[in-house]
């Protein structure tokens, strides 16, 4: 099934039971959207909620006819088997946007430093999580479509900066997995420190499509994200400069 993408502005990769296709009306200026999603029950708990959904392969540009303004790629890709997967993904948010593409993730780039800490992040052993992308490995995805020239510019965040072992995202690390935020009774205790280096709650990744998007310029509802690299280079230069003042 090919679905005609005439009707809605934005696409919601990966719908679940339509909690990011709310978050795109509201944060983003969505107005009319559609969710896609390879599992069947997922489709019909976003059709359930009122949303539109359609079963689609992620990774097949055909799976779609024409364009919508934007798409939303909102904690799908930690669950996705592997990077090289991810990345067909994200080509494929590309082929059908001509604005922009968003994508969210849990950060992972920090799992070693907080490890030898003797902490970790109560989402990165979550079995769950097949796909643990950092920086670098969004940076290698998206760097072939740039080239390409299927996108025009990207820059990559660290979003909700996590500065204290204290902060209830860290748990210790021989702790039990799969848990959520810290909670003694059941995680026991866990060292007292600063960190000594960048760690955020998510990954955040704006893509521009049209060479007249603005990808250094995330929606206000990141006002606190950090930029950490970014395609072209004239994009990167601005974000140091931002980072000097």
């Amino acid at each position: 099934m090919t679905i005609d993408l005439a009707p809605y502005d934005f696409v919601d990769f990966g719908c679940s039971s339509g909690g990011s296709i709310k978050f795109a009306m509201e944060r983003l200026g969505g107005v009319n959207g559609v969710g896609v999603d390879l599992d069947p029950v997922k489709v019909a708990a976003t059709r359930e909620k009122g949303f539109n959904a359609e079963l689609a392969d992620l990774t097949l540009p055909m799976s779609f006819k024409g364009k919508a303004r934007f798409s939303l790629i909102a904690h799908v890709l930690e669950h996705i088997p592997s990077p090289k997967i991810a990345g067909q993904i994200l080509r494929t948010a590309a082929s059908i946007s001509s604005e922009f593409v968003l994508v969210r993730q849990p950060w992972f780039d920090s799992d070693g430093p907080l490890a030898a800490m003797g902490v970790k992040l109560y989402w990165s052993d979550w079995s769950g999580h097949t796909n643990h992308m950092t920086t670098l490995e969004m940076y290698l995805a998206l760097k072939p479509l740039f080239v390409k020239k299927l996108i025009s510019s990207f820059t990559i965040f660290g979003y909700r900066r996590i500065s204290h072992t204290a902060s209830d995202r860290i748990v210790p690390l021989d702790g039990p997995i799969n848990r959520h935020h810290y909670a003694a009774e059941i995680d026991g205790p866990k060292p007292e420190a600063d960190l000594p280096f960048d760690c955020f709650d998510e990954l955040v990744a704006l893509i521009g499509v049209s060479p007249s998007y603005d990808a250094a310029r995330l929606p206000p509802y990141f006002r606190d994200a950090k930029p950490i690299l970014a395609l072209p280079v004239p994009a990167a230069a601005a974000i140091a400069q931002t980072l000097r003042k």
